[in-house]
């Protein structure tokens, strides 16, 4: 069956079971949007949400979950995104390769040696450990401005204008008062805090110091795979933005996480959000580490040509299964899509798959399809849906089997 609305090209499968989750849950939706700021806070506040921030006009949007249907289907709201995220953590080494002791030393041509004095480095990950003497002054006291841990929600009220979290100020960390730690993530946040701008105090046998060690700091500790997490990582750039300009202070965002899901060009709204935070004023710079997943199958990628190109996965245990392709509109405009079933024990016998389709033949619509054993037994949900990206289609599956024992 189909379910077919216009409504729907605006939303990504995976933001519709987080819909649905959340519908049952009576919970807040956390989203992304495109379109005119002043309209489409009109429409939150008619839908008993709000707007949050926006940055040109991809706006940062809190709404009923019961509330979705109704928001979408206003022609004011042109694109929306949103779906949990799993992101993850990421790091890699610089200091040697990318020549920082040669700027730290002033080494000619430039003018002078640069430490970092008077910037703000932000930092987006797991959080810090704001006792390490490396990310302390001389006097002891943290050179850390403000740590906002997005996933706490025990002590200090959340930065406005956000609504979750809880937000520790310099004052209250050198008071002994902030209760955050990094041990959830292994210190993975105050790793990075190091490598970005500590300042190699707390050892004498090498220089351990970081690439700018007389930074001041503001951390944001992420809600890596929560209900904020569609759109934390750009609510945390906002954040130490806003904290960086009204210091007065120039800023460079480091956040060694990230996200499997997506295009990876730079088209989602939370990219384009946080472009439009760059542009927005002068002496902003945003750097990503680009990934530790070389080693991990969850890419895949080949030419379409004239025979059929089959993929074979074997699938979790338990759970469903979301799957993202994703192409140029040009290349992906004749392509064909099929999801089967196949038992591999004892032998390959192909059990059932669905109809081949185009991705033209799914835009603003979500389908469902059944795979049936030849003996009766139904092995799986399929659901389908496509969207249009910038220049990129993206196909979506969503796959509930019954079993997936030997298939």
């Amino acid at each position: 069956t189909a379910i077919l609305s216009a409504q729907q090209q605006k939303v990504t499968l995976n933001l519709q079971q987080q819909v649905q989750e959340l519908k049952a849950q009576q919970g807040t939706l956390r989203l992304l949007v495109q379109g005119e700021p002043k309209s489409v806070a009109e429409v939150a506040k008619l839908c008993n949400g709000r707007l949050v921030y926006a940055a040109g006009k991809i706006c940062s949007v809190e709404i009923p979950a019961t509330q979705f249907d109704t928001f979408i289907a206003d022609e004011r709201i042109n694109r929306v995104e949103g779906g949990k995220r799993r992101n993850q953590l990421l790091n890699d080494t610089m200091k040697t390769v990318h020549q920082v002791n040669e700027v730290r030393n002033g080494q000619s041509p430039l003018p002078q040696g640069y430490n970092g004095s008077g910037v703000i480095v932000g930092i987006i990950d797991s959080g810090v450990d704001f006792t390490h003497p490396d990310l302390q002054d001389t006097a002891g006291k943290t050179r850390v401005l403000f740590l906002w841990d997005q996933r706490e929600s025990v002590g200090p009220p959340s930065p406005s204008p956000f609504t979750y979290g809880v937000e520790w100020t310099k004052t209250k960390i050198d008071s002994g008062l902030c209760t955050h730690n990094d041990l959830a993530y292994y210190g993975h946040g105050t790793g990075v805090c190091g490598i970005a701008a500590g300042d190699g105090s707390s050892t004498n046998a090498r220089d351990f110091s970081g690439v700018a060690p007389e930074s001041k700091l503001i951390v944001v500790a992420l809600d890596f795979a929560g209900q904020n997490s569609p759109v934390a990582v750009a609510d945390a750039a906002a954040y130490i933005f806003a904290k960086a300009q009204a210091l007065g202070m120039p800023c460079v965002i480091n956040a060694s996480v990230g996200d499997y899901y997506g295009s990876h060009d730079g088209t989602d709204l939370q990219a384009q959000l946080i472009d439009n935070l760059l542009i927005a004023q002068n002496g902003r710079s945003m750097v990503g580490a680009v990934g530790n997943a070389g080693n991990l199958p969850i890419h895949l990628s080949y030419p379409l040509t004239a025979d059929t190109n089959l993929t074979f996965f074997v699938p979790p245990t338990s759970g469903a299964i979301y799957i993202q392709l994703w192409a140029d509109t040009n290349n992906f405009q004749n392509g064909k899509m099929a999801v089967g079933a196949t038992q591999h024990t004892p032998v390959y016998q192909d059990r059932d798959r669905t109809n081949f389709t185009t991705i033209s033949q799914n835009l603003a619509s979500t389908s469902t399809d059944t795979l049936w054993h030849t003996n009766g037994q139904r092995l799986a949900l399929v659901q389908r849906h496509a969207t249009i990206q910038g220049s990129a289609y993206s196909m979506e599956y969503y796959i509930i089997p019954d079993s997936v024992t030997n298939y």
